[in-house]
């Protein structure tokens, strides 16, 4: 698998977890907003807090919070349903309860824990969409540009390595120089990260020339076809070995 698919696969997770993360949070929020239109208020008191090991040795231990509290002289028992430092054996929460059922109660924390959930559901959410949506958008300008501008040859002057590493891996850019012979000016062109290379050594082989396709009054919009570019690699090497093998 490609590196380039790896990120797809990535961001694709991201996205996935992000979206089922607010569902399922701006589902839990729905029903205990409707909840708590039904339901009675009343003070409860943590009466255990019960801790349960890890499995493993580098796994945290979890915490259950018990609560009590009193509806018409008789008394309730339940989990809370969420720990958060500083909870201790005595201290009161906010409850509410069924007054059908008091045994079916919620916390007045909940809605809140439940709201960082959506929030962090929407981060990652918007980590995975921002990835494709700027590759969206790189694509149709480079589909645009290759129908509708110019095509150049640069030559490539330098590999430098990009911001982005996915398993321990940096990517790159193709950083590729192109001077116009009719107004003197010389133009730097950037391509987008890339992954992988083929075989070559570009500051002592010759290197083929990197098709740029550029806006015919705008050199700023511009695309670095680095797959042309690996194609002509992988062609020269191909008659490079050639000719070793029937030399």
């Amino acid at each position: 698998m490609s590196d380039e698919k790896g990120m797809v696969i990535m961001f694709s997770i991201f996205a996935v977890f992000g979206a089922f993360m607010m569902i399922i949070g701006f589902r839990e929020y729905w029903i205990g907003t409707s909840f708590k239109r039904i339901a009675t208020e009343t003070t409860a008191v943590i009466s255990d807090i019960v801790v349960t090991p890890g499995r493993f040795a580098d796994d945290d231990d979890t915490r259950t919070v018990y609560v009590t509290f009193n509806v018409d002289g008789q008394e309730y028992r339940g989990p809370l349903g969420a720990w958060h430092i500083g909870m201790a054996v005595g201290q009161e929460r906010t409850v509410y309860y069924n007054p059908d059922n008091p045994q079916n109660f919620i916390s007045d924390t909940s809605q809140t824990s439940l709201l960082v959930l959506v929030a962090f559901g929407a981060i990652c959410f918007s980590i995975g969409f921002g990835y494709f949506f700027k590759r969206f958008r790189r694509n149709t300008s480079a589909n645009s540009l290759i129908a509708n501008g110019k095509r150049i040859m640069a030559t490539l002057i330098e590999l430098r390595p990009g911001n982005a590493t996915m398993n321990e891996q940096r990517c790159f850019n193709l950083i590729c120089e192109y001077r116009d012979e009719t107004t003197g000016n010389v133009y730097l062109f950037k391509s987008a990260d890339t992954w992988s290379l083929p075989p070559f050594d570009y500051q002592n082989q010759q290197t083929p020339l990197v098709p740029v396709y550029i806006d015919r009054y705008d050199y700023s919009k511009h695309f670095v076809a680095v797959d042309e570019f690996f194609d002509a690699i992988e062609a020269q090497n191909y008659i490079t070995n050639y000719s070793q093998r029937v030399g």
